[in-house]
């Protein structure tokens, strides 16, 4: 599977072989009158782009910098809240239901490892 990054100042046909932290980029934000302004975040995934929140995109990226590593709740939690405590243990679960709603056909890259947490496997 191809896994691309789209950026207003990237190539948009730049493709890259295994996914890391590095191959996903953040798009610039959309004016406010844009639908899409909450959604600042995209990955193309096969060439097909995915529009993402701040949280999604920050849960993407932390479990994409170790693929196939199963990480924990804690660690999740602390890998990817930076002081502002956007994600707390409850609302983990909702978050990831939510990125991998977004993922489509590629849900599954996001996956639950029983009795630890969650890894990403592309």
């Amino acid at each position: 599977m191809d896994f691309q990054a789209t950026n207003s100042h990237l190539e948009s046909d730049q493709q890259l072989q295994a996914p890391t932290v590095e191959h996903v980029r953040r798009v610039s934000r959309r004016d406010d009158d844009d639908p899409h302004a909450l959604l600042p975040y995209e990955i193309v995934l096969s060439g097909a782009p995915f529009r993402l929140s701040l949280i999604e995109y920050r849960l993407i990226c932390f479990l994409a910098s170790r693929p196939y590593y199963p990480f924990t709740p804690q660690q999740i939690i602390a890998g990817v809240n930076q002081d502002d405590g956007l994600i707390t243990e409850e609302s983990l679960v909702e978050h990831i239901r939510s990125l991998r709603d977004k993922l489509g056909f590629f849900h599954d890259y996001v996956q639950k490892v029983p009795f630890i947490g969650y890894r990403f496997k592309p």
